[in-house]
C-alpha cells in the first residue's frame, strides 16, 4: 500500500468564436438598408452563417445568409418590430451562437398641406396661416418646421400653425408625422418666395366696441379670428371695413385679426398675437386699467395677465404716434403732464406685439 503511479497527458481546449462587433445596432426605418459587417476573435478558417425568423409586420417575411447582413426591411405595422438575426459560428468542430437585433421603427402616411398662402409674398410678412388636412391622427405626431422663415406658434393637435416671413429668398414650410416617440418620418412641403418688398406694420386696437386697424392706406381690409385652441381661422363674411363692430369680443376662445393689402403686400395682424398652445381659461390674455381718466398730471397704469419681463407700455395718440415708451411693470404711475390735451391709447406690447390696449383723456377739462 502507499504506492502510487502518474501519468501527463495534454487536453486541447478549442475556445468558442464570439462576435466582435455589436449585437445591437442602430435603429433604421422601414424601408431602410440594414447592413451589418461581422468581425470575429478568430480568423477565415470559421465557418459564419445566419438565419432571420419571422416577426409578425415585417417583411421580407424570412432571410438567411453566409457572413455579413446587407437587406432592406419593411415595417407594415404602427409599432416598433424588433429583429432577430441568428449567427452561428463555427469553428474546429465547435459551434457558437449569438443574435444580432435591429428594431425597425414604422413610418405614417404623409400628411397633407392643405390650407396654404400665395406663393409669392413680401419680406416682413407674418402671421400666415398654413394647415393640414386632418389633425394628427392617433398615437401621430405633427410638428412644423420651415427654412427662411419662423414659426410664431402651433394650435393643439398642431394642424395649423402661424409662419412669419422676415428675409427676401427661397423659403420652404415642411410638416413632419412620426409615431409618437420615433424619429422616423414623412413629410410635406410647400415652397414660397419671399420678396424684398417689405409688408407695412400693422397694429390693432380695440376701442369702443370697435376692432380698428391703425393703417389708413391699406387698400382692402379683411376680418376674422382664430379658434384660441386649434389656431383654425375663420373668415368674417362681410367685414371688410377699417374696424369691425363688436361690442362682446370672445376672448377667452378666439384671436380677433385683420388681413390687409398694401401696395401689393398682404400683411395680417392679431388684437392679441397667439403665443402657442395655450390653455384657455376664463379671463382674457392680458387686461390694463388706466386712472384717474381724465388725467391731468399722473396716469396710473394696472396690468395683468399674461406679460412678463421685457414687455413695453406705449402711450399713443391717435394718428398712431408713439409719444411715451417706458418698460413694463404690472403697476405704474407715468407723469403725462407734458402731453397735449387729447385722447391717446396706452398699449401694452409683448415680443413687440400688441397685447392689449386702453383709451385715456389728457386734460380735465376734455370730454370723454
Amino acid at each position: 500500500y502507499g504506492c502510487h503511479d502518474s501519468a501527463a497527458f495534454a487536453i486541447h481546449v478549442i475556445p468558442l468564436v464570439h462576435l466582435l462587433s455589436a449585437v445591437s445596432v442602430p435603429d433604421i426605418c422601414t424601408a431602410g438598408l440594414i447592413a451589418y459587417q461581422d468581425t470575429l476573435d478568430r480568423d477565415s478558417a470559421v465557418v459564419v452563417s445566419w438565419t432571420r425568423s419571422a416577426v409578425p409586420g415585417i417583411s421580407p417575411a424570412t432571410a438567411s445568409g453566409a457572413d455579413s447582413i446587407r437587406e432592406t426591411l419593411f415595417n407594415n405595422s404602427v409599432n416598433n418590430e424588433t429583429v432577430g438575426y441568428v449567427y452561428t459560428m463555427q469553428f474546429a468542430g465547435c459551434t457558437n451562437v449569438e443574435t444580432v437585433s435591429v428594431t425597425v421603427e414604422p413610418i405614417p402616411a404623409a400628411p397633407v398641406i392643405s390650407d396654404t398662402i400665395p406663393t409669392t409674398i413680401c419680406a416682413n410678412s407674418r402671421y400666415q396661416v398654413l394647415g393640414a388636412s386632418q389633425p394628427e391622427p392617433a398615437g401621430i405626431t405633427y410638428s412644423w418646421a420651415i427654412t427662411n422663415g419662423t414659426v410664431w406658434a402651433q394650435g393643439a393637435g398642431n394642424q395649423y400653425c402661424d409662419v412669419n416671413f422676415y428675409t427676401p429668398g427661397k423659403s420652404v414650410v415642411i410638416l413632419e408625422a412620426a409615431y409618437t416617440g420615433n424619429s422616423c418620418h414623412s413629410s410635406d412641403s410647400f415652397k414660397i418666395n419671399v420678396t424684398t418688398t417689405s409688408a407695412p406694420d400693422v397694429r390693432v386696437v380695440y376701442d369702443n366696441n370697435n376692432f380698428v386697424c391703425l393703417l389708413n392706406s391699406a387698400t382692402s381690409y379683411q376680418w376674422g379670428y382664430d379658434d384660441a385652441i386649434t389656431l383654425q381661422p375663420t373668415v368674417l363674411t362681410g367685414e371688410k371695413d377699417q374696424n369691425y363692430y363688436n361690442p362682446s369680443p370672445d376672448w377667452n376662445f378666439k384671436y380677433y385679426w385683420v388681413q390687409i393689402d398694401n401696395d401689393g403686400c398682404s400683411q395680417k395682424a392679431y388684437y392679441i398675437n397667439p403665443t402657442g398652445v395655450q390653455t384657455v381659461s376664463g379671463s382674457p390674455a392680458a387686461a390694463i386699467n388706466v386712472f384717474p381718466n381724465p388725467a391731468d398730471k399722473s396716469l396710473h397704469i394696472e396690468t395683468s395677465g399674461r406679460l412678463d419681463a421685457g414687455a413695453v407700455v406705449r402711450i399713443i395718440d391717435l394718428s398712431g404716434r408713439s409719444v411715451m415708451t417706458m418698460d413694463w411693470k404690472p403697476e405704474m404711475v407715468v407723469d403725462v403732464s407734458g402731453l397735449t390735451d387729447g385722447f391717446y391709447l396706452v398699449d401694452c406690447l409683448q415680443n413687440g406685439m400688441s397685447i392689449t390696449t386702453a383709451k385715456f383723456v389728457k386734460g380735465v377739462n376734455m370730454k370723454k
